[in-house]
């Protein structure tokens, strides 16, 4: 096997590749999954902090080294698009240094924009890169390559989430990954507990420990087969591991006693530890079908199976906040996301005017969100908010995401004056002090539009 992809690595093509055709990959491991392209930027930046615009400066000063190559996949079905499986952290160093808006709504914006003022001509347009034929093919050159640091500016080793989720790709989980994943999706971790876990030292045999323990087996109802799965209720075995986690992290118990391995040494240790906790979390009486423990566990599954029906939503002219309870538009924490909570909380009728300019500036803000993570060529920031709706709906009717059927009403909203929700009449609610916005209309704009709102968020 090792010989097969020595050779298979002799013959590995290289080309030149624009760093705009090059997309991060989702699930890096340093990061774990993420959604969109947005979304890991966003997450490498807040694993890797200062040392991300430390890599971006020296790239600056520097150039990219010749040593080092960044090695890609190519896109399925997208023709000279590729994902990086090596070289993440370069790439997205490029990408933040072009464009630091990228890093907006993090700690770091502000050291990414005064990176573009520094230098930017110097940043490379395109880098040469090792193609493989798949992230598999590449992982063990990859594994091999993470063992220095240079205060970021360098090689950078994983973390031991990261080498955890290394291991899992290649078809070896283990318990402790599992739920350590599934905190931290599902567990809304405080920053200082998530910092933890997502750095060199975490102490993860301390959690494997816990899940090793017979009793606590028992009690959380665990198999620990492929994959650690469960028939204990999803909420209650979340916030029992959410609690071992943040435990494990802070070294101390939340009456800030200080918490250390011998309190779980032996069997009657974990015992006394996991009582302790379900005295704060009363397990339920009524377990849920078996499940799997992982990040990608749907937590709005009602237990025992039963299907949670959603209500139906209720009449436009008898709804008094613009956006609907039970909308699937939700964007990742942000600006964004604080004005949809806002318009959420707003009622119309009071609040007519508040409610229109912030509808036309959460609509903007979700077409910008989907140009940068799709990377729609042939608009910018600066454009009018007709061209980048017009750019984005011949983007997503061109890569099958809408039907040209349904994005009727974003059309019209780019290109007929004459309709309700048309970019004429938005622009107007912020800049025509003699147009007065219509709750009617603006709930009815709302409902029109928010299939494509969803879709530029999760399309």
């Amino acid at each position: 096997m090792r010989g097969r992809w020595l050779q298979e690595a002799k013959v590995m093509n290289e080309k030149e590749i624009r760093v705009t055709d090059i997309l991060l990959d989702t699930g890096n491991y340093r990061t774990g999954k993420q959604d969109d392209q947005r979304e890991a930027i966003k997450a490498l930046i807040e694993e890797q902090k200062n040392k991300l615009v430390n890599l971006a400066k020296d790239i600056i000063e520097n150039g990219l080294s010749p040593l080092e190559s960044v090695m890609v996949h190519a896109v399925p079905d997208e023709k000279n698009r590729y994902i990086v499986v090596e070289g993440n952290r370069r790439v997205a160093a490029i990408k933040l240094a072009t464009q630091p808006d990228l890093a907006a709504d993090t700690t770091w914006h502000n050291a990414f924009k005064r990176l573009h003022k520094l230098l930017p001509g110097q940043v490379p347009k395109k880098i040469l890169c090792k193609i493989a034929g798949s992230k598999e093919e590449a992982f063990p050159w990859i594994q091999r390559r993470h063992d220095t640091g240079l205060k970021g500016a360098g090689l950078e080793s994983w973390s031991t989430i990261a080498t955890y989720r290394a291991h899992a790709a290649q078809g070896k989980s283990a318990p402790e990954y599992d739920a350590l994943e599934f905190v931290l999706t599902h567990g809304q971790l405080d920053a200082d507990v998530q910092d933890r876990v997502m750095g060199q030292d975490f102490p993860i045999t301390n959690l494997k420990r816990l899940l090793d323990s017979a009793y606590i087996i028992e009690q959380l109802e665990l198999d620990k087969g492929d994959h650690l799965t469960t028939t204990a209720s999803k909420k209650w075995a979340l916030a029992i591991l959410r609690d071992f986690v943040t435990i494990i992290s802070r070294e101390e118990y939340e009456d800030h006693k200080p918490f250390a391995v011998k309190d779980i040494y032996d069997a009657n240790d974990q015992k006394r530890f996991f009582n302790k906790l379900v005295a704060k979390h009363a397990k339920p009486a009524r377990g849920a079908k078996r499940w799997t423990v992982s990040a990608d566990t749907n937590l709005s599954d009602v237990e025992r199976g039963k299907v949670k029906q959603k209500k139906p939503k209720r009449p436009t002219s008898e709804r008094k906040k613009l956006v609907p309870k039970n909308t699937d538009v939700l964007p990742p924490m942000g600006r964004a996301n604080d004005i949809l909570h806002e318009l959420r909380r707003l009622e119309v009728e009071t609040f007519r005017n508040a409610v229109s300019v912030l509808f036309r500036v959460f609509l903007e803000f979700s077409v910008e969100e989907y140009i940068t993570r799709r990377a729609v060529l042939g608009v910018t920031s600066a454009d009018t908010l007709a061209k980048k709706l017009r750019a984005v709906t011949k983007h997503m009717e061109n890569n099958a995401i809408m039907t040209k059927k349904d994005l009727t009403s974003a059309n019209k909203a780019a290109n007929d004056p004459h309709s309700m929700f048309s970019t004429v009449q938005l622009n107007a609610y912020v800049h025509n002090q003699n147009f007065y916005p219509s709750p009617s209309e603006l709930k009815t704009s709302w409902d029109n539009l928010e299939p494509f709102i969803v879709k530029l968020w999760h399309g």
